[in-house]
């Protein structure tokens, strides 16, 4: 890694202009021997990501790149150390160089992976579950299992900061008490909660499907969050076909989606607490408040990978 330093701070300090469009016209610059250019900001926001991170496109030396702004430089230290790891490499885009919590990595080329294309295809659903299984393989350094914000933390901190003055106090007292439980059982295990097709490219030049955005990875005790996330993300159906597809997939490649059942009470509270959040920050009240009196009165909707796993 390079180190922090006074020319390093000013091109983060030019990244943030190019994205929030005060400085369009440089998008150009060096920096510890690194030449960028094109730099050009992503996404149609000031370039935010749905975790509010930045993200920008350039080229590093005429090769293609992506510049991507993490939570927390814990997070960029995880990423780079599992996008090297020989298991996982071929799902996630080679780190050129991390600079801080700025991670420049290879710009992946090749076709978006749809909601429905994944629904479509079992192929692909046993790819994602190879590579959600994978990833639970992984075995995390001791010393960075507690250096990136679990997404429990991540999903409190939304809930805070969105929550504000509402009467939620009962709902977010009763989500705490059932994750501090379960975090006294469990272990850590690395884990995607974005693993959805919208962050899946098929590669242009491999074929492989490559996780391109990854915020959000995670060592953090309820790993299966990342099934009950992507199969939201695949659409759910009526009749229960595609979640028995899905998990049939799961344990294909070797996944045991038991946890789901004995700790359903937990994964439970973690999705509510993820729905009611994800409501509150969209300024859907009249979701998100029914949502948690359902919750605290233990009529909350299940969710379909939740019960029906066993």
């Amino acid at each position: 890694m390079i180190a922090i330093s006074a020319s390093l701070t000013r091109l983060l300090h030019r990244l943030r202009r190019v994205a929030t469009r005060s400085d369009p016209g440089e998008a150009s610059f060096s920096v510890e021997g690194l030449t960028f250019t094109d730099v050009t900001a992503l996404g149609k926001s000031g370039a935010q990501s749905k975790a509010g991170q930045l993200t920008w496109r350039a080229n590093l030396e005429g090769n293609p790149v992506k510049i991507s702004e993490y939570p927390s430089e814990g997070t960029a230290r995880l990423l780079h150390v599992v996008s090297a790891d020989p298991g996982l490499t071929r799902y996630f885009p080679r780190v050129v160089i991390r600079l801080g919590r700025h991670v420049v990595a290879d710009w992946i080329e090749g076709k978006a992976v749809t909601a429905l294309d994944v629904a479509r295809d079992y192929g692909m659903l046993a790819e994602i579950a190879s590579i959600q299984a994978q990833i639970h393989a992984f075995r995390v350094p001791a010393e960075l299992r507690s250096t990136s914000p679990s997404y429990r933390m991540i999903l409190e901190a939304r809930f805070t900061k969105y929550a504000g003055i509402l009467p939620l106090e009962c709902f977010g007292d009763r989500v705490r008490v059932s994750l501090d439980a379960a975090e006294r059982r469990l272990s850590p295990v690395l884990s995607h909660p974005d693993l959805t097709p919208a962050n899946l490219i098929r590669d242009a030049g491999t074929g492989h499907l490559m996780v391109v955005d990854n915020e959000l990875i995670a060592s953090h005790r309820f790993p299966h969050v990342d099934l009950l996330n992507t199969y939201r993300a695949l659409g759910a159906d009526d009749d229960g076909d595609l979640a028995s597809r899905y998990l049939a997939a799961w344990r294909t490649v070797g996944g045991d989606p038991r946890p789901l059942v004995s700790e359903a009470e937990a994964y439970e509270a973690l999705w509510a607490l993820r729905v009611v959040g994800s409501s509150l920050q969209r300024g859907l009240l009249a979701e998100a408040l029914p949502t948690a009196e359902a919750y605290l009165a233990g009529r909350s909707p299940a969710h379909p990978l939740i019960r029906g796993s066993s």
